[in-house]
């Protein structure tokens, strides 16, 4: 399986800063399962659509989801993550 390499902006960092630490934690493992692409359905990885299209999206939990784009070369920015609202960035 393919290992993705992972970059972040400085939305994604403020927005995960500002989390709980037990969110903080559920991230951290949702990111470890997106790199390795092999665990793409356990985090439901989908395409968004309308003002988002060509990024996508993945659950960290019930509540909170991380939008990210896919880049050449196996490479993944995350943009955002948070709850729902996360989709009005």
């Amino acid at each position: 399986m393919a290992r993705f390499r992972i970059f972040v902006t400085a939305n994604f960092s403020r927005q995960h800063s500002a989390l709980s630490k037990n969110v903080q934690n559920d991230v951290e493992r949702t990111i470890l399962l997106l790199s390795d692409s092999g665990h793409h359905r356990e985090i439901d990885v989908h395409k968004l659509h309308g003002r988002l299209q060509g990024m996508y999206s993945c659950s960290v939990n019930f509540k909170y989801r991380i939008v990210f784009e896919y880049l050449e070369a196996n490479r993944v920015v995350l943009n955002g993550v948070g709850d729902h609202d996360v989709y009005k960035m």
